[in-house]
């Protein structure tokens, strides 16, 4: 393959791996909040916490 051939299969790729890296971060980072917010408002039943995340 030439190189303008690979420049322009690298572009979309970097772009749908920033895409999938961005979602990740915020999935986790949602998750990460929920925790949180639920300890500091102590409504966090970590029986079931436990129970749903071994599952």
């Amino acid at each position: 393959m030439r190189r303008s051939h690979v420049k322009r299969l690298t572009g979309p790729l970097y772009f749908w791996v920033l895409i999938a890296i961005l979602i990740l971060t915020n999935f986790s980072g949602n998750g990460v909040a929920t925790v949180v917010v639920a300890h500091w408002k102590k409504e966090l039943d970590r029986d079931a916490m436990h129970a749903a995340l071994k599952s």
